[in-house]
């Protein structure tokens, strides 16, 4: 049964959603802030709220043929210096 494999394509430089993580853990960016009821969770213990934190970099990935094959992932910075 054939498996169906989708290449995305970034305009930073980057091929795969994978490649960019993998460059974000090498430089120590790779926390992951999530959504909250509160606001945003990062690391155990920490919370912020939307003022707290700023976009400073977005790597967009779009599929070979497919519209909806696309994804979106942003780097963060909270205003303690934590990045993800």
């Amino acid at each position: 049964m054939p498996t169906n494999h989708y290449k995305l394509f970034c305009y930073n430089g980057y091929s795969t959603v994978s490649g960019v993580v993998e460059k974000l853990r090498i430089r120590k960016q790779n926390n992951e802030f999530r959504v909250a009821e509160e606001g945003f969770s990062g690391p155990p213990g920490k919370l912020y709220k939307p003022d707290d934190l700023t976009v400073i970099k977005t790597y967009r990935f779009e599929g070979d043929s497919n519209p909806s094959n696309s994804s979106t992932l942003y780097l963060i910075e909270a205003n303690d210096g934590l990045t993800g």
